[in-house]
């Protein structure tokens, strides 16, 4: 239906924030993103789309554990991220230095240093290093879906 009245490409993402940061690299009115809120959605999509021969699709996913499990997406015109999703390729770029100097002051730049060290890139990934090593092992062994107490905690709707 919105080849009807859209000629350029259409963009498929996992969700907003994918939206936000790539939109800022394309074009609106030659290209479309359509955000399909699970990385799922966006395989299924390009598959369909792939299979239909419908021109000027693509997808990108989050690399999430994939390329550690020597994983790659089933479609060709599905693209997964480098790293394990945009924030951490953000954190991995030159881009990290230029935010922190954009947002902390530097007088609590200069307090935080004296304090932790000049390596804030190191301190952060120290720190939640943990927490992916406890998602990872959590999405491997399925016990995200099994814990009582969570789920009734976090029901939506």
């Amino acid at each position: 239906m919105r080849r009807i009245k859209f000629d350029g490409s259409f963009l498929f993402v996992e969700g907003d924030s994918d939206d936000r940061l790539y939109g800022i690299f394309l074009h609106r009115g030659e290209c479309q993103i359509i955000i399909c809120y699970t990385r799922g959605n966006v395989v299924d999509v390009c598959l369909i789309l792939n299979e239909a021969k419908f021109d000027g699709v693509a997808g990108i996913i989050d690399s999430d554990f994939d390329k550690l499990d020597g994983k790659i997406p089933p479609v060709g015109s599905v693209f997964q991220t480098d790293l394990h999703d945009a924030e951490c390729m953000m954190l991995n770029s030159p881009a990290f230095e230029k935010l922190v100097q954009q947002y902390a002051s530097r007088e609590k730049m200069a307090e935080w240093e004296s304090t932790h060290g000049t390596d804030l890139r190191g301190y952060i990934l120290v720190r939640a290093a943990p927490v992916g090593a406890l998602l990872r092992h959590s999405n491997a062994d399925k016990l995200n879906h099994e814990c009582p107490v969570l789920r009734s905690r976090f029901k939506t709707g």
